[in-house]
This record gives structure tokens, sequence and C-alpha cells, in this order.
């Protein structure tokens, strides 16, 4: 309060009583004598329903406010029945007790350190279970997990990243996770791009391919490295589900490709005669 008063101006701003030489309490910068002050500012004791005067110590509870020694009366521990006035305490199933039985008899402890969760501390639940925020990490990269996603096993917490790296599915060939959209032979996952011909490279997602001691092959690498060659066009003999062709003296023909070299007649389930190094038909071979 600013500025100078004569003592007779010098007043209680509730009953404008002179203040000169009494004791005064300044309540927004106005000056009040303390019956005024207790009878306008002063909470009211749910408990004895008394004024808490202005020398009396107010304690709140739940936005209600008590003398000290009558919360003393209301509010005991429910484990220790000691006074709760002044101490830090809180509600365990309905029911108040000191921080000090809180944490002895019914505080959970850490599923990490083993240490006492106290009340207002940050932790992290789960299945029943709780940790310390600075305790709640990944098994394999110790990285505090916080709020991110995780994945729990057998006791453990991983990360989600860590967990795909050391329990995800991996690649046959190249040993990295597969993630999604794989596929399966011999019970061993793969990459699609992964699962490819040992000759040209190519996938054989969703190909018909031939295995050849261990290595598989596309059609067309398999007939250029091992299937028989037609002695006529020259190109291999391939096919699912057995293609037709014909053997005579160590060679070999497309059944389309035996024909007579002269009029080109199919010779399949046919006579013919050699003429050197040519097949040719009856008919051909007595015309000369």
């Amino acid at each position: 309060m600013d500025g100078s008063f004569h003592s007779a101006h010098f007043c209680c701003h509730g009953c404008d009583k002179s203040l000169s030489g009494l004791s005064y309490i300044l309540r927004e910068n106005n000056p009040f004598c303390i019956p005024c002050y207790n009878e306008r500012f002063a909470n009211t004791c749910v408990e004895c329903n008394q004024k808490i005067e202005h020398d009396a110590k107010d304690l709140s509870f739940k936005n209600q406010h008590y003398h000290e020694s009558c919360f003393e009366k209301r509010y005991t521990c429910a484990l220790c029945s000691e006074s709760l006035a002044d101490k830090a305490f809180g509600n365990w199933d309905g029911k108040l007790c000191c921080s000090k039985c809180y944490e002895t008899r019914l505080a959970n402890k850490c599923q990490v350190c083993n240490e006492i969760l106290k009340p207002g501390m940050t932790r992290l639940g789960y299945g029943g279970k709780e940790w310390h925020e600075k305790c709640f990490k990944c098994k394999v990269c110790d990285k505090q997990i916080g709020t991110e996603s995780f994945v729990p096993k057998e006791d453990a917490i991983y990360c989600t990243g860590c967990y795909e790296e050391t329990f995800g599915t991996k690649c046959t060939g190249c040993g990295k996770l597969i993630s999604s959209g794989g596929l399966s032979y011999k019970k061993e996952p793969w990459h699609k791009e992964c699962f490819c011909c040992n000759g040209c490279g190519a996938s054989l997602f969703n190909k018909r391919f031939t295995v050849r001691e261990d290595q598989r092959f596309c059609a067309d690498c398999f007939g250029e490295k091992f299937a028989r060659k037609c002695y006529s066009c020259s190109k291999p003999i391939v096919g699912q589900g057995g293609t037709k062709f014909v053997c005579f003296e160590e060679r070999n023909w497309h059944n389309e490709c035996f024909r007579c070299k002269k009029c080109n007649t199919s010779l399949v389930n046919e006579c013919f005669v050699m003429d050197a190094e040519d097949i040719i038909c009856p008919t051909c071979a007595q015309q000369g």
C-alpha cells in the first residue's frame, strides 16, 4: 500500500474504523482490521463450522477447508492411525493412508529394479505389472520405450524393431526380415524377389521351374543347360507334363519337327528312311 495518511484517515476498508495503532491485513491493497478480514475472507472449517482465522493453519482437502486440529480428528491413516495433517497421503481402495504406510505395505514395485513406485511418479503398466518409466526398456537395444509400440514376450519387453529383428521370419536367401509378401518353399521362407532362377537370376514367384541338383531353373535356363536339343531346329525339347519327342540313334526331335526332309510330311508313328543324315518318307525315297 502506497501513500501516507493522517492517523484519523487510516481506516479499515470494511468497517471504516481507524487502524491507528492496530494490527491490520492488506487485501488487494486495501487494509482490513482483523475482525473484518476474518469475517470476509477466512474460510469456514467444514468440521466445526467455525472460521479459520488469519493466524490459524488452513488445511485444504477435496476443495474443503479445515482447522489443523479438526483435520487431525477427521483424517487419520487407515493403517497406522496417525494424523494425516502436514503429511503426504493417498487413497487406497477408498481409504486414506500416509505415504510411509503406502510405500512399505501397499505400493507396487517396479518389475526391473524392484524399487517402490511412489505416488506421483510416472509409471507404465502392462498385464497387471508396472515399471518406472526409466526402467521400461527394450531387452535388446536398452532404449526407453515410453509411449512407443512394444511387444511382450516371455516376461521381457521388446521395441517393435528389435522384436522383428530377433524373432521375425527371415529370408533364406538374403537373411533379412520378411515384413510382408514372402513365400515358402520346402518349409523355408523367401522374399519373392530372392526366390530366383540359379541361371538367369529372374524371380520364380508364380512361375514354373525345375530343380536340378538342388538348384532352381526357369524353363528357359533349364532347357538351355540340361534339356535334349532337337536335331532339326536345335531348340531345347522342354515342356510341362511330359513333352512328346522322337528319339533315334542318339538324335532327338520335337514331334512337330520330325518330318520328311523333302516333302515336309510328318513322320511321327510312320515309316521313314535314312538318307545320309536326313530322314525322308518312303514315297520320297522311291522317287530318288
